[in-house]
């Protein structure tokens, strides 16, 4: 019973878990699950204690080791372990809003609130140099986030797909986490749907089942904006001007397509819940998202097309003066021809490194553009190219049938 004893087992240098430890423990804990009457009372009584573990030392402890220094990483999968044991024996929705700050106040005991911990671990999976690391830290986040009620799950969420996240890796990444929770209430509904017609066909009543705001208007409500809408940014900021911007947003583009795709599929006109089939939705995110993005990436695709033809006359003239002078220079790697637009996905990967010489003083202006990475860029604004025309496809016809209507 003594709150000392946690503490020691998460230092390094007293109690070390190697991975025979580490699968020790976790078979011990699966086991614990399907049979604990046959454990010993010492093993059993920290898993009892688990939920608490978050809010108490192991909380402050086990996030002071998550940072991305190299020296760190050792403890920083120990720590992860902690944290990922305590969150999965939290049973799901059961964090309440009130437990944002908990021991906010019992700072001396060094604990810590939910959210101090979400932010710690939302840090750790954006910046660790370990990309193991951080794919688990993140499955970390998802489970935290399923391990917290609705109106819980609404503010951590916005706070990462809003553009007060500074990581915009993590702000592409959360859309995902977005997507999941609406599945998962979405799947709930359907369930509590099925058993309320089993029940209705034997003369029981029907299911009581709370909607969740992830499939009410609240969704939009609170994600439009910072999912399905374009930030607003001086010119050479602009993803829709600047090409380094665009890639730097691309990721999170093509995730905030996916998801207006998934939830356009998942929730029918006939039912509507989240209201994304609204006339005033669809033409507001046609002309303040679609459109904008449609029309940079026929403008980046025709660049592209222009700068291709001008890099592959180059390489031919380099073949040619190779081949006029008796050295048999070689095709350069990767080189594609491309017509119209139409792009070999077969592509030799190697990297190329050619740089344009400014000056004699040695100076190394930008790199050149070269066929492999016009042609990867290519393969980006096709993908993205086809998820637009899949979207004008679904909403189109409503959009029409509402004009219709108006006439």
């Amino acid at each position: 019973m003594d709150d000392s004893y946690d503490e020691e087992a998460l230092v390094e240098d007293n109690y070390p878990l190697s991975e025979t430890g580490i699968t020790t423990i976790s078979a011990g804990m699966i086991y614990a699950m399907i049979n604990p009457t046959k454990l010993a009372t010492p093993f059993t009584f920290p898993l009892a204690l688990a939920q608490d573990w978050v809010f108490t030392t192991a909380g402050g402890l086990a996030s002071g080791f998550l940072n991305n220094e190299e020296s760190q990483l050792p403890m920083a999968d120990k720590s992860l372990l902690v944290l990922l044991y305590a969150i999965d024996r939290t049973q799901l929705d059961s964090f309440k809003m009130e437990g944002l700050d908990y021991c906010s106040k019992d700072s001396a005991l060094d604990r810590m609130g939910l959210f101090q911990i979400f932010q710690v671990m939302v840090n750790f999976a954006a910046t660790c140099s370990s990309s193991s690391h951080r794919f688990v830290c993140f499955q970390g986040l998802d489970r935290l986030i399923q391990a917290c009620a609705d109106d819980v799950k609404m503010v951590l969420l916005e706070q990462l797909v809003s553009p007060k996240c500074p990581f915009e890796s993590m702000r592409a990444a959360a859309i995902n986490l977005v997507k999941g929770v609406v599945e998962r209430a979405f799947t709930a509904l359907e369930k509590a749907r099925a058993a309320t017609q089993e029940n209705l066909k034997i003369g029981k009543p029907a299911v009581q089942h709370a909607l969740s705001p992830f499939i009410s208007p609240l969704l939009l409500k609170n994600f439009q904006e910072h999912v399905l809408r374009l930030e607003s940014k001086p010119f050479q900021h602009s993803p829709l001007k600047n090409e380094g911007a665009w890639h730097d947003k691309y990721d999170t583009f093509m995730h905030a397509l996916n998801f207006y795709l998934f939830l356009l599929m998942r929730d029918p006109k006939d039912d509507n819940l989240t209201e994304v089939w609204s006339t005033s939705n669809l033409k507001d995110t046609q002309s303040e998202f679609l459109e904008p993005l449609t029309t940079r990436v026929q403008d980046l695709k025709e660049d592209y097309i222009q700068r291709l033809a001008k890099v592959e006359m180059e390489q031919d003239a380099d073949f040619m003066d190779g081949v006029q002078q008796g050295g048999g220079a070689p095709i350069a790697e990767g080189k594609i021809r491309s017509k119209n637009g139409v792009v070999n996905f077969d592509i030799d990967m190697d990297d190329e490194d050619d740089y344009d010489s400014d000056d004699d003083d040695g100076l190394k202006g930008p790199p050149k553009d070269t066929v492999l990475e016009l042609n990867q860029s290519m393969m980006k604004l096709e993908l993205m190219d086809e998820l637009l025309e899949r979207i004008q496809e679904l909403t189109s016809s409503a959009l029409v049938e509402e004009e219709e209507d108006d006439d």
